[in-house]
């Protein structure tokens, strides 16, 4: 079952026109990331703050992440009580921050850190009957890495909050958005 010539065409050029922006995206992210390499080596260089990553002994699999179930979130929480887990996941978590964008930092580090399956249970303040994100210990830790970058450093928690209240507020949303992104790409391949 073939689609028509037009289809066909407007499906590679809607594909094509993704794969550039996508393709945009990820170049900026390299470009961040080696700026962020070279000014964690330096900040970790004047804090004496030897860590694992920097001795090129990663124990960290970030391959557990992102978290989606509570189960997972719970076995993560225990990690995090132990400094070391907790230092090594701030250094790499801080990579993803952009230097020109907090909004874009917390966004980056949360949905690298959370599925959004996980995150519908949550609100940042427990607020509608809601999980309270902020007393679980991923949080500071995404504040932590947010600030690991010299030009976040003093950033109040409330600013780093914005976007990641709204980043809980909109899970169903992406959730629901997947799903019909799912369905019409399935739609237009049969």
């Amino acid at each position: 079952m073939f689609m028509p010539l037009h289809d066909f065409q407007k499906f590679v050029f809607t594909s094509l026109t993704h794969f550039k922006y996508d393709i945009g995206a990820m170049m900026h992210i390299v470009k961040d990331t080696n700026e962020k390499v070279q000014a964690l080596v330096s900040k970790s260089n004047e804090n004496n703050f030897v860590s694992t990553l920097s001795l090129g002994k990663s124990s960290l699999d970030m391959n557990i992440f992102p978290i989606t179930t509570e189960d997972k979130l719970v076995n993560i929480e225990k990690n995090i009580d132990d400094v070391n887990f907790k230092n090594e996941l701030v250094c790499k978590l801080s990579l993803l921050v952009d230097i020109n964008n907090l909004n874009t930092s917390v966004r980056r580090i949360i949905s690298r850190l959370c599925d959004d399956t996980l995150l519908i249970n949550y609100s940042l303040t427990g607020f509608k009957h809601n999980k309270t994100f902020k007393n679980l210990n991923i949080y500071r830790v995404l504040i932590d890495a947010v600030r690991m970058n010299v030009q976040y450093s003093k950033v109040p928690d409330q600013k780093i909050d914005v976007p990641l209240r709204v980043w809980l507020d909109h899970s169903k949303f992406r959730i629901r958005d997947k799903k019909e992104k799912n369905n019409n790409t399935l739609n237009n391949c049969s």
